[in-house]
């Protein structure tokens, strides 16, 4: 789901948010944040490649 002011996205945060937190006490998640602009984020994950599918698959921002 792209970065953007959408009703959709905006609802799917809190889940979002909570699932990232989920990741980083999980040792998977390294480190997060938006953009300036707010037009994304970086996410730094300590995963393999099948792992970080399963994880981008599963987010509420992108599922």
């Amino acid at each position: 789901m792209p970065f953007t002011p959408a009703p959709e996205r905006l609802a799917a945060r809190p889940a979002h948010c909570e699932r990232l937190t989920t990741l980083r006490e999980a040792g998977e998640l390294v480190a997060a944040g938006p953009w300036a602009d707010d037009t994304g984020a970086l996410l730094v994950f300590d995963v393999d490649r099948v792992r970080l599918d399963r994880i981008l698959a599963a987010d509420p921002h992108t599922a």
